[in-house]
């Protein structure tokens, strides 16, 4: 069995997350050193937006409750989301380092990106979307190198 998270495990993996967003990006969470844990992630460039709650006993699953909300959605189309993400739930893996960021970063963050397609509207009438194989890839990468510290090294690095 997986030991439990602490508050620190916690912040060091919102840490990570808030590192990968996106300029357009924001994650605002509760203050660290009681559950739930409430964090949000919104995008400039998307309606929609993440609402997580993460209980203690972080690390299972269970623990963890990720909604996708938008101000204009209507009951159909959040009963569709939510069927959506306990689809996408079904990969989580507490045995990951960081599990939380793993599925939101593979599955959950690739919904704020900027998009040249309409935004896709879910209901339990329709028929899934089909996934491709790009869906799968992780849409946020975090870069790590000691040689960020050089200012032109960091030059070379993102030319």
């Amino acid at each position: 069995m997986v030991d439990k998270a602490t508050h620190d495990d916690i912040d060091t993996e919102l840490e990570l997350i808030s590192s990968s967003l996106l300029p357009a990006e924001r994650l605002t969470s509760s203050e660290s050193g009681s559950w739930p844990r409430v964090i949000d992630i919104t995008s400039e460039d998307c309606k929609l937006s993440l609402h997580i709650n993460v209980n203690e006993g972080y690390r299972v699953k269970d623990a963890v409750q990720i909604e996708v909300k938008s101000k204009s959605m209507g009951r159909e189309e959040a009963s569709g989301w939510k069927e959506r993400v306990e689809e996408k739930m079904k990969g989580w893996n507490e045995e990951e380092d960081y599990p939380l960021y793993q599925i939101l970063s593979i599955h959950f963050l690739p919904l704020l990106a900027p998009s040249s397609t309409p935004p896709i509207t879910i209901s339990p009438s329709q028929d899934p979307v089909p996934i491709n194989d790009t869906s799968l890839k992780p849409h946020h990468c975090l870069l790590i190198s000691h040689h960020l510290l050089s200012s032109t090294k960091r030059k070379d690095l993102l030319s």
